[in-house]
């Protein structure tokens, strides 16, 4: 059996390209986080394939389910989640628990390290996967948010704080709904890498007042700051950066 914390993402940075003609999705540069919070997961040896949890889809639509079917000759086994990250909430709980999945079941049967062939099709999945298996805190990820460059910024330890509104964000719907592209919040945070510096180009069309001095992670709802502020409608929860 092994225990293992799926941790939810921050995106310290989010600058979204218009869409190329023909393509399936928008290019996006963005500096990805790590937080120490998140849920929780135990995998296990089973007679049959099962997940535990309360989750809002169908096994077959649940990202562990898929990552579980992308492995050579996969073994059956229990998989109990405690979920704690919401979804539509930009945080990447699905993508965590999909490669928190993927380190556990390696773990429990001695496999070694994760091969890049795997993370490539894992990707395929959920843009965020990769980053979530690279092994560290803060990474860049470009094309499509799969392609992972490792940052070694040394925020560890930070305090920050997460909001949750009472509404989730639908992202196709978030991605339509963007008119200006002409954000460098990647660049220049790369540049000059303070907290300070982080921007998202959704944070554009957020515009209910009160989360007007919160930043958003991906593309909303979930936003944060790194020091508190009284939003009224908000549950918050105080974490840190890992």
């Amino acid at each position: 059996m092994i225990t293992k914390l799926s941790p939810a993402k921050i995106n310290l940075t989010l600058d979204v390209k218009p869409k190329t003609e023909g393509a399936d999705f928008h290019e996006l540069e963005t500096i990805y986080h790590l937080v120490n919070w998140g849920d929780t997961m135990t995998v296990e040896s089973s007679d049959k394939f099962e997940i535990i949890g309360n989750f809002d889809c169908d096994l077959k639509e649940n990202l562990i389910y898929k990552a579980w079917q992308c492995l050579d000759d996969p073994q059956t086994v229990k998989v109990t989640v405690d979920k704690q990250i919401p979804t539509g909430g930009g945080l990447g709980g699905g993508s965590s628990n999909a490669a928190t999945f993927i380190q556990c079941y390696f773990e429990l049967f001695n496999l070694g390290t994760v091969p890049q062939k795997l993370i490539d099709r894992l990707g395929d999945l959920g843009k965020d996967i990769p980053f979530f298996l690279c092994g560290q805190p803060c990474a860049l990820g470009t094309h499509f948010g799969q392609v992972i460059k490792p940052l070694d910024f040394n925020f560890s330890g930070q305090t920050v704080y997460l909001y949750f509104p009472p509404f989730k964000s639908d992202t196709p719907e978030a991605y339509r709904a963007l008119k200006h592209f002409d954000t460098s919040y990647t660049q220049n945070f790369l540049a000059n890498p303070k907290l300070e510096n982080c921007g998202n180009t959704f944070q554009k069309i957020f515009e209910q007042k009160n989360y007007s001095k919160l930043l958003l992670s991906g593309s909303g709802s979930t936003c944060f700051n790194f020091k508190k502020i009284d939003i009224p409608d908000c549950k918050t929860i105080k974490t840190e950066l890992l």
